[in-house]
Protein backbone atom coordinates (compact mmCIF):
# COMPACT_ATOMS: atom_id res chain seq x y z
CA UNK A 1 0.00 0.00 0.00
CA UNK A 2 2.57 2.29 0.98
CA UNK A 3 4.57 1.88 -2.30
CA UNK A 4 1.54 2.46 -4.36
CA UNK A 5 0.81 5.50 -2.51
CA UNK A 6 4.49 6.30 -2.89
CA UNK A 7 4.53 5.74 -6.85
CA UNK A 8 1.10 7.54 -7.02
CA UNK A 9 2.90 10.66 -5.42
CA UNK A 10 6.03 10.54 -7.23
CA UNK A 11 3.77 9.98 -10.88
CA UNK A 12 4.50 13.79 -12.13
CA UNK A 13 7.91 13.72 -11.26
CA UNK A 14 8.91 10.58 -12.46
CA UNK A 15 6.54 8.02 -13.66
CA UNK A 16 6.03 4.30 -12.07
CA UNK A 17 8.77 2.27 -13.12
CA UNK A 18 7.53 -1.48 -14.60
CA UNK A 19 8.36 -4.73 -13.06
CA UNK A 20 6.87 -6.41 -16.01
CA UNK A 21 9.10 -9.28 -17.48
CA UNK A 22 10.82 -8.04 -20.72
CA UNK A 23 9.22 -8.45 -23.94
CA UNK A 24 12.57 -10.47 -25.16
CA UNK A 25 16.17 -9.93 -26.30
CA UNK A 26 17.57 -10.80 -30.04
CA UNK A 27 20.77 -12.77 -29.75
CA UNK A 28 22.95 -14.41 -32.90
CA UNK A 29 23.18 -17.80 -33.27
CA UNK A 30 25.97 -19.16 -35.17
CA UNK A 31 24.94 -22.77 -35.80
CA UNK A 32 27.35 -25.18 -37.05
CA UNK A 33 26.72 -27.26 -40.18
CA UNK A 34 26.11 -30.39 -38.39
CA UNK A 35 23.85 -31.49 -35.46
CA UNK A 36 24.93 -33.84 -32.51
CA UNK A 37 23.90 -36.84 -30.95
CA UNK A 38 22.51 -35.28 -27.47
CA UNK A 39 19.88 -36.42 -24.48
CA UNK A 40 17.19 -34.07 -23.46
CA UNK A 41 13.76 -35.93 -22.69
CA UNK A 42 15.37 -38.87 -24.40
CA UNK A 43 17.83 -39.08 -27.14
CA UNK A 44 17.49 -36.57 -29.84
CA UNK A 45 20.13 -34.59 -32.04
CA UNK A 46 21.47 -30.90 -31.27
CA UNK A 47 21.73 -28.09 -33.11
CA UNK A 48 25.43 -26.40 -31.82
CA UNK A 49 24.94 -23.03 -31.21
CA UNK A 50 27.81 -20.75 -30.30
CA UNK A 51 30.03 -23.99 -29.68
CA UNK A 52 27.45 -25.08 -27.34
CA UNK A 53 24.54 -27.77 -27.57
CA UNK A 54 21.09 -26.32 -27.99
CA UNK A 55 17.86 -28.45 -27.05
CA UNK A 56 15.35 -25.92 -28.22
CA UNK A 57 13.27 -25.70 -31.82
CA UNK A 58 13.87 -22.29 -33.30
CA UNK A 59 10.53 -21.17 -34.65
CA UNK A 60 11.20 -20.23 -38.66
CA UNK A 61 14.57 -22.00 -38.59
CA UNK A 62 14.76 -25.61 -40.42
CA UNK A 63 18.10 -26.76 -40.49
CA UNK A 64 19.72 -28.02 -43.30
CA UNK A 65 22.58 -30.55 -42.15
CA UNK A 66 25.65 -29.82 -43.47
CA UNK A 67 24.99 -26.17 -43.73
CA UNK A 68 26.10 -23.39 -41.28
CA UNK A 69 23.81 -20.67 -40.57
CA UNK A 70 24.24 -16.89 -38.53
CA UNK A 71 20.54 -16.24 -37.39
CA UNK A 72 19.62 -13.65 -35.47
CA UNK A 73 16.10 -14.82 -32.86
CA UNK A 74 14.23 -13.49 -30.54
CA UNK A 75 13.97 -14.99 -27.26
CA UNK A 76 11.16 -14.41 -25.14
CA UNK A 77 9.76 -15.94 -21.80
CA UNK A 78 7.83 -19.29 -22.68
CA UNK A 79 4.43 -19.04 -21.14
CA UNK A 80 3.32 -19.80 -17.60
CA UNK A 81 3.35 -22.59 -16.39
CA UNK A 82 6.24 -23.91 -17.80
CA UNK A 83 6.24 -27.60 -17.79
CA UNK A 84 9.50 -29.18 -15.69
CA UNK A 85 11.20 -30.37 -18.92
CA UNK A 86 10.75 -27.64 -21.03
CA UNK A 87 12.77 -24.81 -21.57
CA UNK A 88 11.89 -21.02 -19.87
CA UNK A 89 12.24 -19.50 -23.25
CA UNK A 90 10.98 -19.97 -26.84
CA UNK A 91 13.15 -18.75 -30.16
CA UNK A 92 11.26 -17.23 -32.85
CA UNK A 93 13.97 -16.69 -36.03
CA UNK A 94 13.72 -12.74 -36.70
CA UNK A 95 16.20 -12.17 -39.75
CA UNK A 96 15.08 -13.55 -43.89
Amino acid sequence: MRAAALCLALLPIAGCVSTAPEEGEFLTFDIAAETQPCTGVAPMRCLIVNGEYFYDPIAGYTHVEGRPATITVLRTPAPIPVPADASAYTYTRVDG
